[in-house]
C-alpha cells in the first residue's frame, strides 16, 4: 500500500494505492487455483467516515504503455534493451506495451534488423532520424510516430542502459493518471564495473530521465522543448518537469527495487553538439 501527499484530493482526504493478489480455488481441490491482481486507488473521507474510490484515479491493467528510447552509436545497448524487454514479456505475458526506438545511426549495427529478429518484432517501431544526436528531437519525433489508442495511453521516456525488473511496465501503468500524476522513478546508478549481482552505486535523486506521462498531459504541456534544447544536452529533463508542475500535476518519485542503470562511456554520443553538463564538470 502506498500513501500519496496530503492535499491531492483536498485538504481533508488522504489518497492510497492498494495492491492485492486474490487467489481462489475449489474446496478440497489443490489443483484448481486461479489468481487475480488488483490495483486500486482509495481515500478515506473523514466527513462521512467512509473509504471511497475516486473515479478519476482508475488503474486499467490493459492500458497501453508506449516505451521510447533514443540511440546513437549504441547498437549493442539497443540489442541488450530489446533482450531485456523480451524477457519481461516472457515472464509477464503483458501484451499492452510497445517500444519505439529512435535511431540516429549506429555504426556497424542495423537497428531495424535487430527489431525484426526479435520476438517482439510486431510491437517495436524503429524511427530513423538523420543529423546530429539531439535527445529532445528524438523523443518528440518518436512520440509523433506512435500509434495511440486513446488519450489515457502512457508515454514512457526510457533509457537503454537499464536492468529492468519484471513488474516495471505495470508500475508505470499504475502511477500515471491522466490529469493527475506523472511517474519519474528513481534509478540506482551503478558504479563502473558493478552489476546487479554486486549493486554498488547511488540513487539518482536529481535525474528525471525516466518519465511516464499520459498522452493527454503530454499534449497539454507541449511535449519536449525542441527549440531551446537543440545543440546542447543536459537540463531538458528538469525543464519538462517544471512545465509538468506548472500544469498542476503531481510528480511521483519512487525507488524501484532491482532497477539499475549501468555505468557506460559517453564517447561518441555527441558529434558537434554541446553537452552542457559535461562542459562544467
Amino acid at each position: 500500500m502506498e500513501q500519496f501527499p496530503h492535499g491531492l484530493l483536498g485538504d481533508d482526504k488522504l489518497l492510497y494505492l492498494v495492491d492485492a493478489e486474490i487467489e481462489s480455488r475449489k474446496y478440497n481441490d489443490q489443483d484448481s487455483r486461479s489468481s487475480l491482481s488488483i490495483s486500486m486507488y482509495m481515500f478515506f473521507n473523514p466527513t462521512t467516515n467512509k473509504i471511497c474510490h475516486p473515479i478519476e484515479f482508475n488503474v486499467d491493467h490493459h492500458r497501453m504503455v508506449h516505451i521510447i528510447v533514443t540511440a546513437s552509436n549504441l547498437g549493442k545497448w539497443v540489442q541488450y534493451f530489446i533482450d531485456e524487454m523480451t524477457q519481461l514479456y516472457k515472464d509477464t505475458g503483458d501484451d499492452f506495451f510497445t517500444i519505439t526506438i529512435v535511431d540516429f545511426g549506429n555504426e556497424g549495427e542495423n537497428v531495424t534488423s535487430m527489431a525484426k529478429r526479435s520476438a517482439l518484432a510486431e510491437r517495436i517501431n524503429v524511427v530513423e532520424v538523420g543529423g546530429e544526436f539531439v535527445k529532445t528531437v528524438g523523443y518528440q519525433k518518436g512520440v509523433n510516430a506512435m500509434q495511440f489508442y486513446g488519450v489515457d495511453d502512457v508515454i514512457f521516456l526510457c533509457d537503454l542502459h537499464l536492468d529492468i525488473p519484471v513488474d516495471f511496465v505495470h508500475r508505470i501503468r499504475k502511477h500515471v493518471i491522466k490529469g493527475q500524476m506523472v511517474f519519474a522513478p528513481l534509478v540506482m546508478k551503478l558504479e563502473c564495473g558493478k552489476s546487479p549481482l554486486d549493486p554498488k552505486g547511488l540513487w539518482d535523486f536529481n535525474g528525471y530521465g525516466l518519465l511516464g506521462i499520459s498522452k493527454y498531459d503530454w499534449d497539454r504541456i507541449g511535449g519536449m522543448n525542441t527549440e531551446e534544447f537543440t545543440s546542447k544536452w543536459g537540463g531538458e529533463d528538469w525543464e519538462i518537469i517544471d512545465r509538468i508542475v506548472q500544469a498542476g500535476l503531481l510528480v511521483v518519485r519512487q525507488r524501484i527495487p532491482y532497477l539499475y542503470h549501468y555505468y557506460h562511456t559517453k564517447k561518441g554520443l555527441w558529434k558537434g553538439g554541446i553537452n552542457r553538463l559535461m562542459d562544467v564538470m
